[in-house]
């Protein structure tokens, strides 16, 4: 993990019942943790099953980014850190 991480990416897989994806977010809510993208997309071959994609502004090096994860994996069928590395830089005040 590069020295200057401060993005992460994770996927994780809920039961479908009501307040699921509620509770997985919480606990980076409850720790001002930034969420910069969440997505959803259907389990193949599982009706009514989703597998979520989060980018976090955060480093795993951070002790309340791994508390959030560690809180995660209690709530969540699966879970699976994607990367974690260094936000794009975007020099001059323009976008790419």
């Amino acid at each position: 993990m590069p020295e200057n991480a401060d993005k992460l990416s994770l996927v994780f897989q809920l039961d479908n019942r009501p307040g699921a994806l509620y509770h997985a977010l919480e606990p980076f809510a409850r720790r001002n943790l930034n969420l910069l993208k969440i997505e959803s997309r259907p389990v193949h071959g599982r009706p009514w099953q989703w597998r979520f994609y989060l980018d976090l502004q955060a480093s795993r090096r951070d002790p309340e980014v791994a508390a959030a994860l560690a809180e995660l994996e209690k709530l969540v069928v699966d879970l699976r850190i994607l990367g974690s590395y260094p936000s794009a830089a975007i020099s001059g005040g323009t976008k790419p």
